[in-house]
């Protein structure tokens, strides 16, 4: 088997995102729904954002107090803004200071948001 092998049964990661709509509850008892798109899959660059913590230079971020669940809603979520009809990707210092309830419902909307690897039957039917 050769690289290009390799990447054809699968092993890029799939580009795009899912689009879910997500529910909330704020402290006042309001509800909110909101939509959002979750990247299919998650990159090399994504996990070790997310979970080394490091980077654009491969670095230890200097951020030391970034939530594991800010810096994967930062890296993996963009979330529809009625006004300009856009979905707009959420900065990891607003995300580190969000609710805690809010990063947990967002970070729910990944179930079933990434795409499964089609099996080899799938493949070769399409």
């Amino acid at each position: 088997m050769n690289l290009n092998q390799l990447l054809e049964k699968g092993g890029y990661v799939e580009a795009g995102y899912a689009e879910k709509t997500i529910s909330w509850t704020n402290d006042e008892g309001e509800e909110f729904e909101f939509v959002v798109q979750i990247k299919k899959e998650m990159t090399a660059k994504d996990h070790e954002v997310i979970y080394l913590g490091l980077d654009a230079n491969r670095r230890r971020s200097d951020a030391q107090d970034d939530s594991v669940l800010a810096r994967r809603v930062h890296r993996m979520v963009k979330i529809y803004n009625e006004e300009t009809k856009e979905f707009e990707p959420v900065p990891l210092h607003v995300a580190n200071r969000m609710k805690t309830s809010l990063l947990f419902a967002i970070c729910t909307a990944f179930e079933g948001a990434e795409v499964p690897p089609e099996s080899e039957e799938e493949a070769e039917k399409n």
